[in-house]
This record gives structure tokens, C-alpha cells and sequence, in this order.
């Protein structure tokens, strides 16, 4: 576990880079909230070291980072590419579903393996592996919504420039950043609330009909599960800090002007 950018919650490359060692294997960049992480000092990384790079674009899919002056889909710029068809995502299917994506051959043969209880042909297992084959009814939902994933985002990015333009002088707000060469698809809108009033806010949003989310409570470095796995003592001040500040707000696709009017206003009203 490394820790991450203050202002784009994304994995610090140079955090990365001292964190190697011996035992590394590969990075997994996680493009939270909507943006991909810097890939192009990740991938430099990555090469300098001979690791794998397996990024997760569960919440970033359909976004782009400018490698080498131009704009590649993330998913496809490490060796694999991870996303989520969650609902709630960007092209989400009726219930649970995911993909892995890869260029690589012998990569894509062991991830059909592994999807498929470890085998290649059916009842010889040649690996430990899942029953994680993704159903046809889900499959079928989204061939019907993946030509729409553009507009899904275009409306996000709506929502999120009134977002911005009304939430601008809030003081004790911080609004989401830039990463340098990546574009934002704000799976999520989270904003960091200072002066210890992040709790304070969540409560009077939902009192007054607006729901808002905490993502994330805990930092992974925090969660009981990874206690074995950390190093002894860690800390990661800035992932700690964010966990205690940040704020989803209501972010959708069928936002209307009126409701997100609403939603600010009382922002401010807070304030």
C-alpha cells in the first residue's frame, strides 16, 4: 500500500517508486472516482522496474490519459485493464458483472482460465480459479447500453460543471482536481469538507432530502483483512486525512438542473 495525491486521490507515483522492492511484482493503479492516475510516470515506472501494471478502471471507464501526446482509453495501457458493471458505474449492467481487458495473449488465455474455475477444458482444472463467467442477461444489457456509455458520461460532466460553478466560493469545501493529462468522467462527485464538518454537512443534506455518500470511511492500509499483508506500523497520512474529509455528492445521469440547484443552494445555506 502507497499513499496518494492529496488533491486527486489517486495513487503518488513517487510513493510508489520508494515502495519497491525485490518482492514487487506489479503497480495496480486505481482511477478513482472518474480520472485515471498519472500513467505516464507509472508506466515509466513500471518499465524501469520490470512490473506488470494492472489498472483498475472500475469507476474511470470511457475516460482517456495523454500518453506520448495522445489520448488512450484507460483500461488499455497497462497490462491488463480491470473494470466493474456495477450499476452504479458508468455502463453498468442489472446486477454484478466485470470484464479484464488485455493485448496480451498469454495474459487473456490464463484470465478465461481463471474465470472459469482454472480450466481450459471443462472439469480439468489446471489452476485455482473462479466461477466468475459473466451471464448473458447482463452481457445482453450492456450491448444495448455500450453505445450510449459517451452521452452517460456527457451528462456527468454536465452535472458536475454546476457543481462547480456554484461550489466554487464555498470556503470549506475543496472541489475535485485535475489529474495533469487525464479527463474526468465523476463516476462520483466527492469534495473534501474541512474544519471537522464533513459529518455535519452529510446530516444536513439528509435532512433535507439529500443523499450523500462517505467514499471511502476506511483506508485500505486500515481495513482488518490487509493487516497481515502491511507493513508493520504503516502510515499513510494522506489517505488517512481524505478518509476523515471527503463527501460523494448526488451524481447520476438523470440529474436535472432544478435538483442540482437544490442541492447547492442548500450547500450553501450550510455554509
Amino acid at each position: 500500500m502507497v499513499d496518494v495525491n492529496p488533491a486527486t486521490y489517486n495513487i503518488d507515483p513517487a510513493a510508489v517508486r520508494d515502495a519497491i522492492s525485490e518482492r514487487t511484482k506489479a503497480i495496480i493503479p486505481v482511477h478513482l472516482f472518474g480520472q485515471g492516475s498519472a500513467m505516464d510516470d507509472i508506466i515509466r515506472i513500471a518499465m524501469e522496474n520490470d512490473l506488470f501494471v494492472i489498472e483498475d478502471v472500475a469507476q474511470s471507464l470511457g475516460a482517456h490519459f495523454s500518453m506520448d501526446g495522445k489520448k488512450v482509453k484507460l483500461g488499455t495501457i497497462g497490462h491488463i485493464g480491470c473494470t466493474s458493471f456495477f450499476p452504479t458505474k458508468n455502463l453498468g449492467c442489472y446486477g454484478d458483472g466485470g470484464a479484464c481487458f488485455t493485448n496480451d495473449d498469454d495474459i487473456a488465455e490464463k484470465i478465461r482460465m481463471i474465470v472459469n474455475h482454472g480450466a481450459r477444458k471443462k472439469y480439468f482444472n489446471e489452476r485455482v480459479g473462479l466461477n466468475s463467467r459473466l451471464d448473458t442477461l447482463q452481457a445482453a444489457v450492456l450491448n444495448a447500453k455500450l453505445g450510449h456509455l459517451d452521452d452517460f458520461i456527457d451528462r456527468r460532466r454536465w452535472a458536475a460543471a454546476i457543481y462547480f460553478e456554484a461550489l466554487k466560493d464555498v470556503p470549506f469545501l475543496c472541489l475535485p482536481a485535475q489529474e495533469r493529462g487525464a479527463d474526468h468522467t465523476f463516476n462520483q462527485f466527492t469534495v473534501r469538507v474541512s474544519g471537522g464538518l464533513r459529518d455535519k454537512l452529510k446530516k444536513f443534506l439528509n435532512e433535507n432530502g439529500i443523499p450523500s455518500m462517505i467514499y471511502y470511511p476506511l483506508p485500505l492500509h486500515r481495513q482488518p483483512v490487509f493487516a497481515p499483508y502491511c507493513r508493520h506500523g504503516i502510515s499513510l497520512p494522506v489517505a488517512e486525512m481524505i478518509c476523515g474529509e471527503v463527501l460523494s455528492l448526488p451524481m447520476h445521469t438523470e440529474l436535472t438542473e432544478d435538483e442540482l440547484l437544490y442541492i447547492t443552494q442548500k450547500i450553501k445555506q450550510f455554509s
